[in-house]
């Protein structure tokens, strides 16, 4: 009954209607077993995300309607995307069956393992680069997701986490301490602070301690990459705040107008362990990443 309701209301609604769709509009329509309709639905919102979390949310409804459909093909290439948008995904098992979420568990085993292997890497010439507060962040990644469940009895992943932790360690204890402030009279004040507040630090600053990255992830492109996309570059550039978050976040030269709109949205949401001077002291922070498209 629900289901023929849905169908009717939607296959009645007039074209300008689909204009406003949304992503709720689409969960209402799986929820109500309407598949078909919330797939045309999401596969419409798929073109145009508001946002990074909206783009991860729409590759995860889709998975689950075109399950649903049974089109099994499809269906692993949508969960594909969901976990390479977020490697520590998985559905709860009270929010879905335990055929998805065996399909999920299906895609992240093929998935992880060579995940795992690139995000060792990149921490690893992190590490040789001698940047080592950054090193030390990306390192204690590898190792939560070298001990997800999905990885046991892989080969080689047991050796690989001993390596994570260890070069974790290393880079921890290759970042330079806080200095100690120089011994003063009991009489005398304490020197004033020298840290501009207003300032914004960027590598070329002596005695400044990097920002350590806790969450740093770049969304995937939506939609076909051709040969003209695949030439371009661009510099994300952040300012990092005393908090961790990111402040400020500007992109040149512009991408592609879908594209830009979800990297930028996506940096917001970013986190760091905020850099510091060696007394410990929080300071903003200029980061850049260099994007390509791949």
């Amino acid at each position: 009954m629900n289901f023929a309701f849905v169908s009717l209301l939607t296959l009645a609604a007039p074209r300008a209607a689909f204009a406003q769709d949304t992503l709720a509009t689409a969960k209402r329509l799986y929820e109500a077993a309407a598949y078909e309709e919330a797939l045309v639905a999401l596969d419409r919102l798929r073109s145009r995300p508001s946002s990074f979390a909206e783009a991860q949310a729409i590759a995860q409804y889709r998975a689950y309607a075109l399950l649903a459909l049974s089109r099994q093909a499809e269906a692993e290439a949508a969960i594909e995307e969901t976990v390479k948008a977020d490697l520590f995904f998985m559905p709860s098992a009270t929010d879905v069956s335990p055929r998805v979420r065996a399909a999920f568990q299906n895609v992240r085993r093929r998935l992880l393992p060579a995940s795992a292997q690139a995000e060792y890497a990149r921490a690893k010439a992190t590490f040789d680069r001698k940047e080592f507060a950054a090193a030390a962040g990306e390192f204690e990644r590898v190792a939560r997701l070298l001990h997800d469940p999905q990885l046991e009895g892989v080969t080689g992943i047991a050796d690989l986490r001993v390596l994570a932790v260890g070069f974790r360690d290393l880079a921890r204890a290759a970042v330079p301490p806080p200095s100690l402030p120089p011994e003063v009279e009991a009489s005398e004040p304490p020197p004033a602070s020298v840290h501009d507040p207003s300032k914004i630090y960027d590598l070329n600053e002596p005695g400044i301690i990097p920002p350590v990255t806790e969450r740093q992830e770049i969304p995937p492109f939506p939609g076909r990459i051709t040969e003209d996309l695949s030439r371009r570059r661009a510099v994300l550039e952040l300012v990092i705040g005393e908090s961790g978050r990111v402040d400020k976040v500007s992109l040149r030269p512009r991408i592609d107008p879908r594209y830009d709109a979800l990297l930028l949205e996506a940096a917001t949401t970013w986190r760091y362990t905020p850099a510091r001077t060696k007394d410990g002291t929080p300071v903003k922070f200029a980061k850049r990443l260099q994007i390509t498209i791949r």
